[in-house]
């Protein structure tokens, strides 16, 4: 089963390079500048490792979307996506793991775990039945809930200090939206720039309550990734959804995010891992419930108590499924010996 390809091959390089450049910028502010070079292993790790998953897939054929797909572009589009959630989760264990480790932990959950969980979710249909039409929601809450996992248990006395690249670097992660939109393509006919204007649009209104800093302390800084981050689940989940609806509800959460990331850093926790937080795991866990708002009640999978259950364990077995996969790299953490 693959997923039907509506973007011109006229815009596919012109999309690569948006997965490229949201790759650069998770590196630039995730990770230290004397990092970066030591990235190159796991990510090329990774790429091998990717591929050889689809050569073996080729011959067992197992009906994963993820690896039967017939266009290189889309493959390689959707493993950059997987990689840039891998290593949003998975940075504060850089460092701390050897480097072998901390590829391999990377391929498992970018090349095999994120197919799988997609594959749960929104494959096998007949149950499960997620209204999520972005269907890459579940990536926000593992990604979220794997950065709160880290932060909660990973001791504090070996943590790595706060990223220090240029905060202008943070801007790249406008291309994000481009590249999420380009990898998961869907079936349905839709003008392709129009929603990602959409996207664009409610990022740059987030960003622009964000540079008021009404009410926040002077003291307070924030990167430009976090007001760009946290709008992207609002629009993915319904993508007809009218921008007189979205416009609000992003201006109104404009103004709690940021309080929100800076309570969490009063509970000591880091600056970035507050911000990573409540960008990726608290809107996607509104946005889960977004389809009672946004959407008509003849769009709906199911009744409305069904459905408020179905999205309830959408966020919570993918919740559940990034801190448990943390708690298992933790296992593999140097100990100090007395």
């Amino acid at each position: 089963m693959t997923r039907p390809v509506f973007i011109s091959s006229d815009f596919q390089v012109l999309l690569l390079i948006s997965t490229i450049v949201s790759l650069i910028a998770v590196i630039a502010c995730c990770y230290r500048k004397e990092d970066w070079l030591s990235l190159v292993y796991p990510i090329g790790f990774f790429y091998s490792f990717s591929y050889l998953l689809r050569l073996s897939n080729q011959i067992l054929e197992i009906p994963f979307s993820y690896f039967l797909s017939e266009s290189d572009f889309q493959f390689w589009a959707q493993s950059s996506v997987f990689l840039i959630f891998a290593l949003i989760a998975l940075h504060r264990f850089f460092g701390i793991l050897s480097s072998i480790l901390f590829a391999f932990f990377i391929s498992v959950c970018a090349a095999l775990l994120f197919p799988l969980l997609s594959y749960f979710c929104f494959e096998s249909q007949p149950i499960w039945q997620v209204y999520d039409q972005g269907q890459w929601i579940y990536l926000l809450i593992f990604t979220g809930a794997a950065v709160w996992t880290s932060e909660m248990f990973l001791p504090k006395s070996i943590e790595p200090e706060d990223s220090k690249s240029p905060r202008f670097l943070a801007l790249l992660f406008f291309a994000l939206p481009i590249a999420l939109f380009s990898a998961f393509p869907k079936p349905w006919d839709a003008d392709y720039f129009s929603l990602q204007s959409k996207g664009f649009y409610l990022s740059m209104l987030s960003l622009f309550v964000f540079q008021l800093r009404l009410a926040l302390p002077k003291e307070a800084s924030f990167s430009y990734m976090f007001p760009i981050l946290w709008p992207l689940s609002f629009w993915t989940v319904r993508y007809e959804s009218s921008m007189l609806l979205l416009f609000p509800l992003v201006f109104g959460f404009s103004f709690l995010f940021p309080f929100l990331a800076l309570w969490l850093q009063t509970r000591h926790w880091r600056q970035l891992s507050a911000e990573l937080v409540s960008a990726l795991l608290v809107s996607a866990a509104i946005s889960v419930y977004l389809p009672f708002l946004l959407s008509p009640e003849s769009e709906w999978n199911h009744s409305p108590y069904v459905m408020f259950g179905v999205q309830t364990l959408y966020l919570l077995s993918n919740f559940l499924v990034g801190s448990i996969f943390v708690a298992t790299m933790l296992f593999f953490q140097p100990r100090k010996r007395p």
